[in-house]
């Protein structure tokens, strides 16, 4: 059972049909006592195919590099007291090594599969924020684990913006970037849209507090939060 008012997943009377459990205020932390929250409680129902499996739900964030995936992950994570995971990250932790360094050492092939295992080796169990690297995409294993178990988010720029954002992209650790970041955009925009279950798009100077207020605001009006 789920509050649909403070984002609380426990301590609900289910006789009543109210939430005696804490309400979350932004970012701050739980205040308990006289602020607990009156809210009904409702079971998550499963949507459809587009938006994946609700039932203990996580969230993935996909897009191109530098839109800012992790970062607004954390943010996201946090304000759901959800954990946060950072696949790249994990392949860096893995290797002891930074991504540019690992393609470079393995090539690009590879290190597309290493991805795609690191993916689909994900513990999902529930309460997570996960933010992917921007070639996962192009693995259909890896994004069809991803819709099963999470609601995929695209964090959708214009390519101007992005552009702008990447100040490190040739030791970034971007694959395809020989192809030139234009045609990287154009080529991964098609996969991002058709495996997103949500899309929210960003501009310059974006506020990552509002960006993680929208993805709440569009997953619960569609019952996912």
């Amino acid at each position: 059972m789920k509050c649909r008012d403070c984002i609380y997943y426990k301590e609900i009377d289910a006789r009543s049909g109210s939430c005696y459990g804490v309400k979350i205020k932004g970012d701050r932390d739980p205040v308990k006592g006289s602020d607990k929250c009156r809210g009904k409680f409702f079971k998550p129902r499963k949507s459809s195919a587009k938006y994946g499996r609700v039932l203990n739900m996580n969230v993935t964030l996909i897009g191109m590099a530098g839109v800012g995936k992790s970062v607004i992950g954390k943010a996201l994570a946090k304000r759901l007291s959800f954990d946060f995971i950072d696949t790249d990250k994990i392949i860096e932790n893995n290797l002891g090594r930074g991504l540019q360094e690992i393609i470079d050492a393995c090539g690009e092939e590879k290190f597309l599969r290493m991805e795609e295992k690191t993916i689909t080796g994900l513990k999902l169990s529930g309460g997570c924020v996960i933010a992917t690297g921007g070639s996962g995409v192009y693995s259909k294993k890896a994004m069809a684990f991803l819709k099963k178990h999470s609601v995929v988010v695209f964090l959708d720029a214009p390519i101007s913006a992005i552009s702008s954002w990447i100040a490190d992209k040739d030791t970034r650790g971007i694959i395809n970037l020989k192809k030139g970041l234009n045609l990287l955009y154009n080529e991964r925009l098609p996969l991002y849209k058709k495996y997103a279950g949500l899309k929210v798009r960003l501009y310059t100077g974006y506020d990552k507090s509002c960006i993680v207020e929208e993805i709440i605001k569009k997953c619960r009006s569609r019952g996912l939060l």
